[in-house]
């Protein structure tokens, strides 16, 4: 069975990386406070529970910030290839529930 955390307590390097740019702007920290509240806010999905459809909820937005902020979602190169790779590869279900624990 695969270890669950493999980098620094984290499922990848590019989960932890992402929350380590997160939580080093006082800015995104407090970003990440007004997501989590906007996602206790969210309607109960009547498949999850609250915990669950917050969780999952956090996830969604902050999969959509680090998507929007791509600063190179616009041009096709290698590179672009390359950071969308690494991007698809971060748990943002990891990081919520992190969010979630710290809060």
């Amino acid at each position: 069975m695969e270890n669950e955390n493999n980098y620094q307590g984290w499922k990848n390097y590019e989960t932890w990386n992402c929350k380590l740019w997160l939580d080093n702007d006082a800015g995104l920290q407090d970003l990440q406070r007004e997501w989590l509240e906007t996602a206790k806010n969210t309607p109960i999905n009547p498949i999850w529970n609250r915990e669950q459809t917050t969780r999952f909820t956090l996830a969604d937005i902050i999969k959509e910030f680090v998507s929007d902020n791509n600063p190179l979602s616009d041009k096709a190169t290698m590179y672009t290839n390359l950071l969308q790779s690494a991007i698809d590869n971060i748990d943002f279900n990891e990081i919520a529930q992190n969010i979630m624990s710290d809060c």
